[in-house]
């Protein structure tokens, strides 16, 4: 008996022996993307023409192996991330694999880039694009201002791979809007709260398009119409407020640390500004990602943003101060807030202790409501 073991365990060794390692898989296929990601040329944008429209987005080519070439295109409304993860599973990547992941990474960065550089050396297509999926736009200045976002941004998040949790602050017609549930909501989870009060009571003529001067309800209804139309808008809401009872709000309702990526656009007034700053960092968890605009901007007109802008003042921050983590004195932080308050403040007693009248009610304040 125990010999006829030993001739079974040593048949059961020449068998594993003789049979060699097991084959492994074939390896995915190689890809290049059209072109560098670091560098985007006017010329490496193209166009999808019908009867002379443009209709398409810009196009991203992707050569597999040594002569099989795919094309993604896309159109200003529909969902460029979910898109992209698509397409490249398309062209042999096996869903979820490294590969896959960075090829769609890759498609999603140029893609962006590309629609973000359309608006500076193309308007007139651009417009022609927004008016012809009936996106009602009469300012690109986000397409401007966000040029360096997909390139820095790319490796940070992975929107098809986990939910996120947006909140943006100031809207207008939903420029910036539209990008994000185009670019950021792919994952089914997602979530994008937006605030903002679609009118300026305290400055009236800071939206200075003639139609928005004659109507101003326009603004929201330009709003609405724009980010309907895109994808993902059932997972927008839209709340019309302030932003400061807003923000209050999600924290008592316990979003205190809940968003992945706060873009703050609203009041450009110090001391909303600061409010806007504090209240987001609380909301934001950690880890998370908080975009800010305007932050080099310091007053003016911002007309010809561009060339940056004549008559706009230009302010000095290098981030040298973010960087250094300088906490503001009590002293400086009352000033910016009380020297920036819409409405003023009357000075009744400086000394160690201050003492001021508030002079108006110069703020939108109330209840926000949802529109969306």
């Amino acid at each position: 008996m125990a010999s006829f073991l030993l001739l079974l365990l040593l048949s059961l060794s020449l068998s594993a022996i003789s049979a060699g390692p097991a084959p492994s898989a074939a390896p995915p296929p190689a890809y290049t993307l059209a072109y560098s990601n670091t560098v985007l040329e006017t010329s490496d944008l193209t166009y999808v023409l019908q009867d002379g429209v443009w209709v398409g987005g810009p196009k991203v080519s992707l050569v597999v192996g040594d002569e099989q070439i795919f094309e993604f295109t896309t159109t200003i409304t529909s969902d460029v991330a979910a898109g992209a993860w698509q397409f490249c599973v398309d062209a042999g990547s096996a869903a979820g694999s490294t590969a896959h992941r960075r090829c769609t990474r890759e498609v999603w960065q140029q893609m962006f880039e590309k629609e973000l550089m359309l608006a500076h050396v193309s308007p007139i297509t651009w417009r022609v694009n927004n008016e012809h999926h009936g996106i009602r736009r009469s300012k690109e200045w986000f397409e401007i201002a966000a040029e360096w976002l997909p390139h820095t941004i790319a490796g940070l998040i992975e929107p098809n791979e986990a939910p996120m949790n947006l909140l943006e602050i100031g809207a207008f017609e939903g420029g910036s809007t539209t990008f994000w549930q185009r670019y950021f909501l792919a994952h089914p989870d997602s979530r994008l709260v937006v605030v903002d009060t679609w009118q300026d009571t305290c400055d009236p003529d800071s939206y200075d398009s003639p139609e928005y001067a004659a109507n101003p309800e326009s603004i929201m209804e330009a709003f609405l119409n724009n980010v309907g139309k895109t994808a993902n808008h059932e997972k927008v809401t839209a709340l019309r407020g302030d932003s400061c009872s807003a923000m209050t709000d999600l924290l008592a309702q316990g979003g205190g640390g809940s968003f992945d990526f706060i873009y703050i656009d609203g009041s450009h007034r110090a001391s909303e500004v600061l409010l806007d700053v504090g209240l987001g960092m609380r909301l934001l968890r950690v880890g998370g990602l908080m975009m800010l605009d305007d932050y080099k901007w310091a007053g003016g007109d911002t007309e010809g943003l561009e060339g940056e802008g004549e008559g706009a003042r230009w302010g000095s921050g290098d981030c040298g101060a973010v960087e250094g983590r300088r906490e503001a004195t009590i002293t400086e932080a009352i000033d910016v807030v009380l020297g920036s308050a819409s409405g003023g403040v009357e000075l009744v007693h400086c000394g160690y202790q201050l003492l001021v009248r508030k002079v108006e009610e110069a703020y939108d304040v109330g209840k926000p409501v949802r529109i969306l």
